[in-house]
């Protein structure tokens, strides 16, 4: 009886798999068709009202280069593309803003490294997956760093600093804007390539720290090259090396890290462009194109040099692909340096 009856339901679900079949063959493509209609129909009419870009911090720092952009973005989408400011907890919550509105293309969130990389070590109390919880748009910018030391500290170059920290060991210190600041990273990072013993004192900003450095206080920190030029200029501060693979634009006689520490990988600067997870793809390549347009234009690029900003246009995979280079590369440096999140 029970044989019987395993044959009869056997028989009911090869029956049903052909019906099923025939029916996907016969309606599947159709349906195909009209999702891919409505998706063209939805990038056609996009946007048809203003956009807004969240920025997670106060205004007249780190969105300086998107108040360059924003305007421009507009008119290639053909719509006002509005900034708001939503600062604290180091750029969660305007972060999580994002990641809580409608994924349908008129909340972007400008999302600096310090948020998409290194927010987690800032804060035990970052409740998003940067690559889970977001739709990438478009890598947009860097901002390149630099190791410094005060002017009248006596070296000249990377080797003579490590030198003569290795000659004192302990002694010397290296400022950052923070626990999990990128500073850090980079510091923490000297650290482990050059073998030298070096305290961090963390400072709460950028101002704060430069002060110290200054003043003779602190021997060295790994900052942006816009927050040191005025001083490198005036001779109180010297740029060793900058930060990077190669040589900077802005500082073609300054050595790059990787020339005397060949291992060195820089836990960068950079901005890029996210929306909510679920933003349908027309809508996800429309803002991709329109900010390649953008960044493509010649006055725009201007306005970066003069700001030492270095544009890094990429599509979606490319922002998916340093997301998670970079955060592979901060998680090893802070399980080597048990950096952890206050």
């Amino acid at each position: 009886m029970h044989a019987t009856n395993a044959a009869v339901a056997d028989l009911g679900r090869r029956r049903w798999w052909k019906v099923s079949g025939r029916l996907a063959r016969r309606f599947l493509p159709g349906a195909l068709l009209a999702l891919a209609g409505a998706h063209a129909a939805l990038a056609a009419e996009f946007p048809d009202r203003p956009i807004t870009i969240i920025s997670p911090f106060a205004p007249g720092g780190a969105d300086l280069f998107l108040r360059i952009v924003a305007p421009k973005l507009g008119e290639q989408l053909g719509q006002p593309v509005v900034i708001e400011n939503v600062p604290g907890a180091g750029g969660i919550l305007g972060a999580e803003r994002v990641m809580h509105a409608q994924p349908d293309g008129y909340t972007l969130l400008f999302a600096p490294s310090s948020v998409t990389v290194t927010a987690k070590f800032l804060s035990a109390n970052v409740r998003f997956d940067i690559l889970k919880d977001f739709t990438p748009i478009s890598l947009m910018h860097e901002t390149p760093q630099v190791l410094f030391v005060p002017g009248d500290l006596p070296v000249n170059s990377v080797a003579e600093l490590i030198a003569y920290a290795k000659q004192r060991p302990g002694k010397l210190a290296y400022g950052s804007a923070g626990i999990g600041s990128v500073m850090q990273f980079n510091a923490e990072l000297f650290k482990m390539e050059s073998g030298a013993d070096i305290l961090h004192v963390p400072f709460k900003g950028i101002s704060p720290m430069n002060t110290e450095i200054l003043g003779g206080r602190v021997a060295m920190g790994f900052s942006t090259l816009a927050s040191v030029a005025p001083f490198m200029k005036t001779g109180k501060l010297k740029v060793l090396a900058a930060l990077d693979a190669k040589r900077l634009p802005f500082l073609p006689d300054t050595p790059a890290i990787t020339e005397t520490l060949p291992g060195f990988r820089t836990v960068g600067t950079w901005s890029s462009l996210l929306g909510p997870a679920g933003m349908p793809k027309a809508i996800q390549e429309r803002l991709t194109r329109a900010m390649s347009a953008v960044l493509a234009q010649p006055d725009v690029k201007r306005s970066y040099d003069l700001n030492y900003g270095l544009i890094i246009a990429g599509s979606p995979a490319d922002l998916t692909r340093r997301l998670q280079s970079e955060i592979a590369q901060t998680t090893r440096i802070a399980d080597a340096a048990g950096i952890r999140a206050e």
